[in-house]
């Protein structure tokens, strides 16, 4: 615990397991920094959208429901009116930007592209402001960046 942090303010991390249970932990979480930080309702909402998505993909496709390695989550709030999650897992390397810009740049979608899954990296995009993905030594760091309203 930091020394800003007391056990009455959540902590800036979350740590999960590779089980979709896991993801009962994510909203309350959320809940708790929005209150912290004072996030409207709405980016609390979006947040939660991203995050909830990016997981369970991490969770489903990563380790193949493997609960000893572990998934963190960051958030940072810079006071600027930015916010940025930052997700690490020890999963195979998955570049989400790439796939969701490939996916972007199709002209005309198909009726396979509106079937129940594989929508999630436009969800992502469409709820979030920034995307930004880095390949680790051992695994993958997504940061999900989100702009506070004016």
């Amino acid at each position: 615990m930091s020394p800003v942090e007391s056990q009455d303010t959540p902590p800036s991390r979350l740590t999960l397991q590779y089980r979709l249970e896991d993801l009962a932990l994510v909203s309350p979480w959320i809940e708790m920094l929005g209150i912290r930080h004072a996030l409207p309702e709405q980016t609390q909402f979006s947040i939660n959208l991203c995050l909830e998505e990016a997981l369970s993909n991490v969770i489903r496709h990563g380790h193949g429901h493997d609960p000893s390695h572990a998934i963190t989550v960051d958030f940072e709030n810079n006071g600027k009116g930015q916010l940025a999650l930052i997700v690490e897992d020890h999963a195979e390397p998955f570049d989400p930007v790439v796939a969701s810009a490939a996916k972007r740049d199709t002209a005309s979608y198909t009726d396979d592209d509106l079937q129940p899954g594989g929508q999630g990296l436009r969800l992502l995009r469409s709820f979030s402001n920034a995307l930004a993905y880095e390949k680790l030594q051992d695994g993958n760091r997504l940061t999900i960046g989100f702009a506070l309203p004016a």
